[in-house]
C-alpha cells in the first residue's frame, strides 16, 4: 500500500504537467519551444511514471526566474530565452512581398539589349539625316553647276558662232588682200592679176595656197592671155629656166585637160623635139607645167615641188 501511494501522487502530478503543458499550446494553435531545462525535467517525469513511482505536487506556476509562457495574440510562437520574449514567425506560412528572383537577370538582360539596338538606331538615324543634309547641299551644288555649264554652253556657242564669223571675215580679208597683193606685185593683163610664188609645193597644195589668196593657180584662156603670162614668167625668172606649175590638169580623164574651173583647154603649147616629144607620163603624170625660158607645156607628177603662179 506504501508503494502503491507514491506512484498514484507520480501519476496525478504527471497529468497536472502534462495538462499545463498542452492545453495553452492547443488554444494558441502553435508549437511553443521548450527550453533544455525543460525538456529535461519532462524526461525525469516520464522515467518516474514509467517506474509507477508518485511524483510530488508540482505549482503550475513557472519556477523562479522563467517566466509564465503566454500565447501571443499575433498567431505567432513565444520563445522564451535568457528571460526575454521573442515573436518567431511560423514557418510553415510562407512569406508575402517577396517574389522570385529568377527571371530578374533575364529581364535586365534584354533591357540592355533593347537599349544597345536603340542607341544603335538612334545613331543610324543620326548618320541618315546627316547623309540626307549632304546629299541636299551637294544636289544644290550640283543645280548651281548645271546651271554654270548652261551659262558655259550658250557663252561657248555665242564664241563658236563668233569665230565663224571672224574666220569668214578673215578669209574674206585674205582674199581681198591677196587680190591686191597679187595686182599690185604681180603683173595686169586685161581683168587678171598674175602672181609668182618661188616657193616649192606640189601641185595641190599650190591650188590650196592660190586659193586662200582668192585666187587660182594660172588659167589662161587663149593664146593671148598666155602669151602675156609666158612673158611675166620669163621676166621674172630669167636668166634661169625653172619649171612652173599652172592650172591644167587630166586628173579627171586621161588625155583630157582641164582647168581648175572645170573649163576644158581650147589651146596647147607642149614641148616638141626630135628626141622628147610631151606629153609622155601617161597616168603618172597628169598636171601641167611650164618652163621659164621658152614657155612650153611639160606633163609632170603632181606630187613634184615647184614653183607656182597664181592668177587673180
Amino acid at each position: 500500500m506504501h508503494l502503491q501511494k507514491p506512484k498514484m501522487v507520480w501519476g496525478m502530478l504527471l497529468l497536472v504537467l502534462v495538462g499545463q503543458v498542452w492545453i495553452p499550446r492547443c488554444h494558441s494553435g502553435k508549437i511553443t519551444e521548450i527550453t533544455p531545462g525543460e525538456g529535461k525535467q519532462n524526461n525525469s517525469l516520464q522515467m518516474i511514471s514509467e517506474d509507477g513511482l508518485d511524483v510530488p505536487e508540482i505549482a503550475s506556476k513557472s519556477p523562479a526566474g522563467h517566466p509564465e509562457r503566454e500565447p501571443d495574440i499575433s498567431g505567432n510562437e513565444t520563445k522564451v530565452l535568457g528571460g526575454s520574449r521573442e515573436n518567431v514567425e511560423d514557418d510553415s506560412k510562407p512569406q508575402q512581398g517577396t517574389l522570385p528572383t529568377e527571371t530578374q537577370p533575364m529581364t535586365s538582360i534584354a533591357e540592355d539589349n533593347f537599349s544597345y539596338i536603340f542607341s544603335r538606331l538612334s545613331a543610324m538615324d543620326a548618320a541618315i539625316h546627316r547623309l540626307n543634309v549632304q546629299f541636299h547641299g551637294m544636289d544644290i551644288k550640283f543645280s548651281q553647276l548645271s546651271q554654270s555649264v548652261t551659262k558655259l554652253r550658250t557663252k561657248l556657242n555665242d564664241n563658236e558662232d563668233t569665230i565663224t564669223n571672224l574666220s569668214e571675215m578673215n578669209i574674206r580679208n585674205m582674199k581681198q588682200i591677196g587680190q591686191l597683193e597679187g595686182c599690185m606685185k604681180g603683173r595686169r593683163f586685161s581683168r587678171k592679176c598674175y602672181l609668182l610664188f618661188l616657193q616649192f609645193e606640189s601641185y595641190p597644195t599650190a591650188q590650196q595656197l592660190c586659193q586662200s589668196r582668192g585666187g587660182n593657180l594660172a588659167m589662161p584662156t587663149d593664146q593671148q592671155e598666155y602669151a602675156a603670162l609666158a612673158q611675166y614668167i620669163h621676166d621674172a625668172l630669167f636668166p634661169s629656166n625653172w619649171p612652173v606649175w599652172i592650172g591644167i590638169n587630166d586628173q579627171r580623164s586621161e588625155g583630157m585637160y582641164l582647168y581648175e574651173n572645170g573649163h576644158r583647154v581650147s589651146f596647147f603649147n607642149w614641148y616638141k623635139d626630135h628626141l622628147v616629144s610631151q606629153p609622155n607620163g601617161s597616168a603618172r603624170e597628169n598636171c601641167i607645167s611650164v618652163s621659164s625660158d621658152d614657155g612650153k607645156w611639160w606633163d609632170n607628177d603632181c606630187s613634184r615641188r615647184m614653183y607656182y603662179v597664181c592668177e587673180y
